[in-house]
């Protein structure tokens, strides 16, 4: 099983996060459209879960409340979730559920399939209200997925569910039920981390990074750093800080840690942040 070397570290630490106490937030929306700049939520529903030494999430509250969106729902949505403009009619509206929102997830690390998706929404709403959502941490089911099962061609929430059989008894595209999967997928993914070989750094082969170099695709989301080593190339995702391996196998010999120290050094860089902005070539 291949497992990207930052979001490995990035689960771990929101594990241990969860261990000390701070409670994971499982969450989906349902919106009027896809961009958070000019649509709304229209259905909020989360989970809130600790997690003990088993990592089987232990849910302690859940919340699900439907808001009248300042724009109608279209046809689409419609076809999609099921929802009507007369099912949302006599609703609150957001400035009145947003306090039971915010109250639900003040101190939490937020997690859900996709998070971009969500945090984005989740951004306008609290700026509407004056606020501005600093969860602890975030987590993505869907990230998770993708790292753990590269082969697999599709990483859909309807899709994984099936392909784990957890998918019965539930309606896809309504919040509630989407986050009963999410949180079904985050405890199989979380022992799935667990149970993959222990990551010790200090026991694998230290490589000696020879250049740096950015390549930028035809899509928006190909912007990678090449490293090249005298034991193969890796390279860095610049569009979600997840790594990869141009030579098979480069990841699980090599010491990583030394190979991001040896890249920033190269580049000028303090850390990940400052090493996704570097846009040329360095030879060491």
């Amino acid at each position: 099983m291949y497992n990207s070397y930052i979001y490995k570290e990035h689960v771990r630490q929101c594990v241990k996060m969860a261990r000390a106490g701070i409670p994971i937030c499982v969450i989906d929306l349902e919106t009027t459209g896809r961009s958070a700049k000019d649509s709304y939520v229209f259905q909020f529903a989360g989970l809130k879960c600790i997690i003990d030494k088993s990592l089987t999430p232990k849910i302690i509250e859940s919340l699900c409340v439907f808001i009248k969106p300042e724009v109608p729902l279209n046809e689409r949505i419609t076809e999609i979730t099921g929802f009507t403009n007369e099912d949302l009619k006599d609703k609150a509206d957001e400035e009145t559920v947003f306090p039971r929102i915010k109250k639900f997830m003040d101190n939490c690390i937020m997690c859900s399939h996709n998070t971009a998706f969500e945090e984005s929404f989740m951004n306008a709403m609290y700026a509407r209200n004056g606020c501005v959502f600093k969860p602890a941490e975030i987590i993505d089911t869907l990230k998770m997925s993708r790292d753990l099962h590269k082969e697999e061609k599709s990483h859909k929430l309807g899709v994984i569910a099936e392909r784990y059989g957890i998918a019965d008894g539930v309606k896809f595209h309504d919040a509630r039920d989407d986050t009963i999967i999410c949180g079904r997928l985050l405890s199989r993914f979380l022992s799935e981390y667990v149970d993959a070989k222990n990551d010790d750094q200090s026991k694998k082969i230290t490589p000696k990074v020879h250049s740096v170099s950015y390549w930028e695709g035809k899509r928006h989301d190909q912007k990678r750093l090449y490293i090249f080593t005298n034991l193969g190339t890796v390279w860095f995702s610049v569009t979600d800080s997840t790594w990869g391996e141009k030579d098979k196998d480069v990841i699980s010999m090599i010491n990583m840690d030394s190979l991001i120290k040896q890249a920033f050094v190269l580049t000028g860089s303090d850390d990940l942040v400052e090493l996704s902005k570097f846009k040329g070539s360095v030879k060491c």
